[in-house]
């Protein structure tokens, strides 16, 4: 074991506190799971955040988190789709129409007879048509139709967007423009919708320093990851706060986990393996955090951890920047979905053909960024880079996609893989 001393308040006995050493951590560590079964486990411990009702213009981007129903018919009559003239047949009579005045009541012979209507306007129950302004000729009070138009041409019917009672909007749906819209149909200026989580993100290693301070030793790096992960979480609809960069010190960490503000999700980045100066888990787990898993099957990001400490979910993550952006895409983008009230969604099912070859890994599944080009059968290419280390960003800043090799698969060229789009779009 590695031992290190706390400095204690005047007159209180000094007191010893460990830190496990690799090798105690390997040992104690459970078995890694699977992709599979690591996404099962953050789903079954997740719950929404409590809801908020907000204006209409307020809630793109959200859950929804309230089923919203039709309260009448929508549109409540029949009404006209374009400016023009109600017929009472096709428009073929070639003596033309007798324009009814606005206030002139209806003729008990209609033969012969059309009224002017505006969009939106109820047209008359005898309607079997609507002619466009722009297709009818007009003398004097006689209307001449440059056509023919089949039963209800331009008429809404009452009811064709949605009847009384039908589900307009369904709970944990992402809200759109065309879905508020469709809200505002049905009388609603406000709607509830899933609150924002707030996620504060940890960075820790004594090789990294952030901007703008200066690299003090030519070991040092710049760290990128909170601005990375901010980012990427901010664009699913959340506010990421990241902490100070703290050194790999027992007491620098426990002080920061201590001293944490209110969030409804800690992500730490960095410290995540087994080595004794990864310092994330063992401190968590000292503070009461309980973890449902510590390492996964999958490559880049296999040191990954998800808990829950203090009524909230704690991941942690590994602090290669590759596999810092893999696992928060695997998992953080989940886990704040979830909480914003979002319903699980199935991946859409897109494949490319490979232009590569990868070797098997017998238990974990391998994630690797490609570029895309179009191909003449119309499935994609998928073109991996030279280098793919899990500490080479610029495999994502020119990647389209991520594919996906199953565990145990011995990738060919040519081979169908499945991906996840990264281009504009991507993200919820």
């Amino acid at each position: 074991m590695l031992y290190y001393i706390t400095a204690p308040p005047p007159a209180t006995p000094i007191t010893m506190r460990t830190i496990p050493t690799a090798s105690d951590r390997r040992a104690a560590s459970p078995s890694p799971v699977t992709l599979e079964e690591a996404r099962r486990l953050i789903g079954s411990h997740l719950a929404p955040l409590p809801a908020e009702a907000v204006l209409l213009h307020q809630a793109l981007g959200r859950a929804a988190a309230e089923r919203v129903t039709a309260p009448a018919d929508i549109p409540p009559v029949r009404n006209s789709a374009m400016d023009g003239y109600a017929l009472p047949n096709e428009g073929s009579r070639a003596d033309g129409y007798l324009l009814l005045e606005p206030d002139h009541p209806d003729p008990a012979r209609l033969e012969g007879r059309t009224r002017r209507v505006l969009t939106g306007q109820p047209v008359p129950p005898w309607a079997f048509c609507v002619a466009a302004e722009e297709h009818c000729r007009a003398r004097g009070q006689v209307v001449f139709p440059q056509g023919t138009w089949p039963e209800g041409f331009n008429i809404r019917a009452a009811g064709e967007d949605a009847r009384r009672g039908d589900i307009l909007i369904e709970m944990g749906h992402p809200l759109g423009a065309a879905d508020l819209a469709r809200a505002a149909t049905a009388g609603r200026h406000r709607i509830r919708v899933g609150r924002r989580p707030r996620v504060r993100l940890m960075t820790t290693g004594n090789e990294l320093v952030r901007p703008p301070t200066r690299p003090g030793t030519a070991w040092h790096r710049h760290e990128c990851n909170a601005v990375m992960l901010a980012t990427l979480l901010a664009a699913a609809g959340c506010r990421a706060d990241p902490l100070p960069h703290l050194p790999d010190r027992p007491e620098a960490v426990r002080d920061a986990l201590q001293g944490l503000g209110p969030c409804d999700l800690l992500i730490t980045i960095g410290g995540a393996s087994n080595s004794e100066a990864d310092l994330s888990r063992p401190l968590l787990r000292e503070l009461g955090a309980t973890f449902l898993f510590e390492r996964v099957h999958i490559k880049p990001g296999r040191p990954t951890a998800f808990g829950l400490w203090r009524g909230r979910p704690v991941l942690c993550l590994p602090g290669n920047p590759v596999a810092a952006f893999v696992t928060a895409l695997l998992f953080a983008l989940p886990v704040v979905r979830g909480l914003a009230g979002f319903a699980p969604t199935a991946p859409c099912p897109f494949r490319v053909r490979f232009q590569g070859e990868i070797l098997p890994d017998r238990q974990r599944v391998q994630l690797f960024p490609v570029r895309l080009r179009a191909a003449d059968d119309g499935i994609p290419v998928g073109i991996p880079f030279p280098e793919t280390g899990s500490g080479i960003l610029r495999s994502l800043t020119a990647a389209d996609a991520l594919v996906e090799v199953p565990a145990d698969t011995h990738v060919k060229p040519g081979s169908l893989l499945a991906v996840r789009w990264l281009g504009p779009g991507a993200l919820p």
